[in-house]
């Protein structure tokens, strides 16, 4: 029997530098898995065609180019469609080009392909402990996969079911559109497993490390469209959905939980000015369903003067730092642990403020001689008996930092540590990683 094919489509934007990232990073992994990568490139300029154009003797790689006023989503109808394809596959992994698969996960994806799934999840954002999993039951499948499905780069789908005899027509014309558009993959996957007399899916429970995102990505439009996206789009999507799916509020409630779980995110969010008296009484009966926050507190929040907030967090900021150096300052070494993208912001931070940096840390086994910016990355490991003279201070993504936090308080006694999300946060949003700033 012939091995199974698969094919990553990737759309992209004027993203030249992270397209770069994911060839330099995935090529590898995902070629020899038998994978042909596709990027649908609706770029005005020519620098990724340029880019890509010098890998393509590499094989098994391929570039289409889109209209430059096409809505990613857009594109992946195209996709869907099979548009752009060499050949036929048996099944399409729509992806960004920001997420890059690890290379222990695509080999299990690929080791699960099998005809009779419709879709493959991969799920880095549920609960890690639930394992593989067979979902049929429609509703089950909103309630435990819609969050992740919304991310391009989670939904495996099998093209002889999923993909063939669609009408095209009936989805382009009702979700093409606002304020579908930004949802119109996650419809497409929900109403077309509806439409299917008999629906198969497997869900992959995976760790969050199991994918990386770019360190070049650092904004999106859900800077400017975190409101109508969710309190619009997302609400008007699920509570479309067909009468085979119940838990509507709940799915509604559980995505939105993360961009308004606290009064703290919409400070954020009016500081920024995104979040306004006018958002607060356009989306006035949808409050309830997206945050825990009361009306009364959003509405405050929502008059609040934007320069009196943007004055308070700079105090704010400036405590922090003047914590950071003081933790500089108390030891003879400071080592940054974890070496991703909040890894690198921390290092360029203390370089800019002239503070002491002497190398970086990681959980794992690293080569000889191996550095990051410059500076020497040690396996990290618990010290030698007798006074810490080395600071350490947490850079990892918020999602990681307790598990190195617990790490570090079973060896290192506790002033020898610093972890403080609020600046992390903050440096992030000083360096233009602003879409990453929700709490």
């Amino acid at each position: 029997m012939a091995a199974l094919t698969m094919a990553v489509c990737i759309p992209t934007y004027e993203r030249r530098d992270i397209v770069e990232d994911f060839l330099n990073n995935c090529y590898d992994t995902y070629t020899a898995a038998g994978i042909d990568l596709y990027f649908y490139d609706s770029s005005i300029g020519n620098d990724t065609q340029e880019l890509i154009q010098q890998w393509l003797p590499k094989g098994q790689l391929y570039y289409i180019r889109m209209p430059s006023d096409m809505h990613p989503n857009a594109k992946a109808y195209k996709i869907f469609q099979g548009c752009g394809l060499e050949k036929e596959y048996d099944f399409i992994l729509l992806s960004s080009d920001g997420l890059q698969h690890k290379a222990d996960i695509v080999s299990q994806a690929m080791e699960c392909l099998d005809l009779k799934h419709d879709m493959i999840i991969l799920d880095w954002i549920g609960e890690q402990n639930e394992g593989s999993r067979i979902i049929s039951n429609l509703d089950e499948l909103m309630v435990s996969c819609a969050y992740h499905m919304s991310s391009f780069g989670a939904v495996i789908l099998n093209t002889h079911t999923m993909l063939r005899d669609v009408d095209w027509a009936f989805y382009e014309e009702r979700f093409l559109k606002e304020p579908f558009i930004p949802w119109s993959h996650v419809c497409y996957y929900l109403w077309r497993a509806a439409e299917m007399e008999k629906f198969e899916s497997l869900v992959l429970s995976l760790p969050f490390r199991s994918v990386r995102f770019s360190m070049h990505k650092k904004d999106s439009v859900w800077t400017e469209a975190v409101f109508p996206y969710i309190c619009g789009g997302w609400v008007r999507t699920i509570d479309s959905l067909p009468k085979s799916y119940i838990h509507k509020d709940r799915v509604i409630s559980e995505f939105s939980r993360d961009y308004f779980v606290n009064p703290e995110c919409f400070l954020q969010y009016r500081r920024r000015g995104t979040f306004s008296y006018r958002i607060c009484k356009k989306y006035w009966g949808v409050w309830e369903k997206v945050t825990p926050v009361s009306r009364f507190t959003l509405l405050a929040v929502s008059l609040l003067p934007q320069k009196l907030l943007n004055g308070l967090y700079k105090l704010g900021f400036y405590k922090r730092l003047l914590r950071l150096k003081k933790f500089c300052n108390s030891h003879s070494q400071i080592v940054i642990y974890g070496k991703g993208t909040q890894g690198r912001l921390y290092g360029k931070f203390l370089e800019a403020n002239h503070l002491k940096l002497d190398g970086f840390c990681v959980s794992h086994a690293v080569t000889k001689g191996e550095q990051f910016m410059g500076y020497p990355v040690h396996m990290f490991t618990k010290p030698e008996e007798g006074p810490c003279k080395t600071g350490y201070i947490i850079g990892v993504a918020s999602g990681n930092a307790p598990e190195v936090l617990a790490s570090l308080k079973a060896t290192v006694p506790g002033d020898h540590f610093f972890l403080d999300l609020r600046l992390s946060n903050e440096i992030r949003y000083q360096y233009g990683y602003s879409f990453l700033v929700i709490k």
